[in-house]
């Protein structure tokens, strides 16, 4: 995987799928700028910028199943940006497939560091190296939330 280039996202702050304050103070649903970038370069960068906690975030994620869409699910041809990481990396945990009745939609890779921060999807995360904290609410309490549409505004 090393020399592999995949798709990698940049942001200006923490916030990625985020809304967050544009021109004149406008709300948006701010996207990251996504580049191909070799692995390589993208490890040796995420390392680079945890260390000094300075420029812009880089981060490896993707919707839709970047190790196994809904497509391999269904039995159809699945094309995987991370075709080599298959061979490591379990397309369903079984706990969880035995608790939800079903596969999974979709099985995604998160590559980031401390300063990026998780979109609030339904998840369930394997952490490999460091921590990660969540503040978890129960759905009950979603209303208090008052989520809203706003624009979507291409970094």
């Amino acid at each position: 995987m090393t020399s592999h280039d995949a798709s990698l996202l940049w942001i200006s702050n923490e916030y990625y799928d985020a809304v967050t304050p544009g021109p004149e103070d406008q709300l948006y649903f701010v996207e990251p700028l996504v580049e191909k970038l070799s692995m390589t370069d993208f490890l040796a960068n995420i390392s680079s910028g945890s260390k000094s906690g300075e420029g812009d975030i880089r981060y490896l994620q993707s919707q839709n199943g970047n190790l196994y869409s809904s497509d391999y699910f269904e039995g159809a041809e699945s094309f995987s940006e991370f075709q080599p990481l298959r061979t490591d990396v379990p397309s369903d945990i079984p706990f969880c497939t035995e608790a939800l009745g079903r596969t999974p939609d979709a099985v995604n890779l998160w590559i980031g560091d401390g300063r990026s921060i998780t979109n609030p999807y339904e998840n369930i995360y394997t952490v490999l190296r460091g921590a990660k904290h969540f503040t978890l609410l129960p759905p009950t309490e979603g209303w208090c939330l008052k989520g809203k549409f706003e624009p979507t505004l291409l970094t």
